[in-house]
């Protein structure tokens, strides 16, 4: 995986990656922030690192069966032995202590064929109707293209994602992964009315079953069809990462807490240097669209 170190960036412009850091410096001061090894997918976390249980959950699901056949035959044994009459009398002690571990093993037993018959099911990916691609726009500093390279690299290795889109302004920064098989997908991505609505709200939205969604035509411009999942996170206040799955409700808290740190590292890239963005139709060729550090100051020249 590429490895790369962001340059220095002013923590008041990011809270969200100063809550990170508690000992983070006093607005003013300059941080540098290295991005750690991914974690491995939270769906492997129980696999990797309790394999007993993972191997025996379905022995697991019947021990409450077990428990409540074992205590319900103990009591008839019991009271068969004790030559106690099978008739339950209020009045004796031994009567009252069954009955209290009848309804036990009544309670085990109900718990048991309940863990046996609702099992969770495991996503399913499908096969994707696409081509694997990795376009860059052209004209980027080589710190954010370095960057760009990371995060797909970090997402499609720590989660299911198998496309990533970011988007700023009117401009496709990268498409990586699965993308629908046309001539250059890239010119097809655009914000819209879903990302639109996310970059005004300032907070991600998860799409668990895009099929269901009538607004996905806005991401199978550029996507597979049978994408299952998309995933929609506000970079700053003009871009967008958009982290598709193959598989239904293929990303869970844990996926989308990672998608917000990998965007804010990338809102901190986009604020520390600034891109040069050629509109050829609404701006003419030599305007530059540059960020400065600070919001607010006069953008820098072009280079």
């Amino acid at each position: 995986m590429a490895s790369f170190s962001l340059g220095a960036t002013p923590s008041h412009n990011h809270p969200g990656l100063a809550s990170l850091c508690p000992g983070c410096p006093l607005p003013g001061r300059f941080v540098v922030i290295s991005p750690r090894r991914p974690k491995r997918p939270s769906s492997q976390l129980l696999r990797a690192f309790d394999p007993a249980t993972s191997n025996n959950v379905e022995n697991l699901r019947v021990l409450p069966l077990a428990a409540g056949l074992s205590g319900l035959s103990f009591v008839l044994l019991n009271r068969f032995v004790s030559g106690v009459a099978p008739v339950a009398d209020a009045s004796s002690a031994q009567s009252r202590a069954d009955v209290l571990v009848i309804a036990m093993a009544a309670a085990l037993l109900l718990t048991g064929l309940t863990w046996i018959s609702l099992k969770p099911r495991d996503p399913v990916k499908v096969k994707l109707n696409a081509d694997q691609t990795f376009h860059m726009a052209t004209s980027l500093p080589s710190a954010l293209s370095s960057e760009l390279e990371w995060s797909w690299d970090a997402l499609r290795k720590c989660t299911r994602c198998s496309s990533l889109a970011v988007l700023s302004r009117d401009q496709c920064l990268v498409l990586a992964g699965a993308v629908l098989p046309v001539t250059e997908p890239w010119r097809y991505a655009k914000m819209g009315s879903i990302g639109t609505r996310a970059l005004s709200e300032g907070r991600g939205n998860y799409l668990a079953n895009l099929a269901l969604y009538p607004g996905r035509k806005e991401f199978t411009s550029y996507l597979p069809e049978n994408t299952q999942a998309v995933v929609v996170q506000p970079v700053g206040d003009t871009s967008l990462l958009i982290a598709a799955s193959d598989t239904q409700r293929g990303f869970n808290k844990v996926d989308q807490a990672w998608m917000a740190v990998i965007a804010d590292k990338l809102d901190a890239t986009l604020q520390t240097g600034y891109f040069i963005a050629k509109q050829q139709k609404q701006l003419p060729a030599d305007l530059v669209l540059a960020a400065a550090v600070d919001r607010g100051d006069t953008a820098p020249a072009a280079r």
